[in-house]
């Protein structure tokens, strides 16, 4: 639930802030959601990435509506607003008149941290 951008041939990255959008990661994790791997002598741990490397990853694209993570470090957002990438990938608002690469518009109100539904698409602020 993550911007992603193009690294390679025919390969995603994780966006970070500046970089040009190409969609959504997925909402699907590598590991289901509260699954726990439980190794000898080690303590519990779970993942919740969406892939790793040489994974496939289904990406959502221009037009698609879909989930998205705001940032921890953003104050949230109000329907209607574009959102770009900030260093994790997560959505922050796009400052309006500064040229930033926008990846969504946001269809709900969020809090920062939290999850709202977006209508993936382009262009600068």
């Amino acid at each position: 639930m993550s911007f992603v951008t193009i690294q390679g041939s025919f390969g995603v990255r994780q966006c970070t802030s500046g970089d040009y959008v190409i969609g959504v990661s997925q909402i699907g994790f590598d590991r289901p959601p509260g699954l726990i791997n439980l190794y000898p002598n080690v303590a519990a741990s779970y993942t919740d990435v969406a892939a790793v490397s040489g994974e496939e990853l289904q990406i959502n694209s221009l037009g698609d509506v879909c989930p998205v993570r705001l940032s921890t470090a953003g104050t949230g957002c109000a329907a209607g607003d574009l959102l770009c990438p900030d260093n994790t990938g997560a959505a922050i608002v796009a400052a309006g008149g500064a040229n930033t690469q926008f990846g969504g518009r946001s269809f709900q109100v969020g809090l920062a941290g939290e999850i709202v539904q977006a209508l993936v698409y382009f262009g600068k602020s």
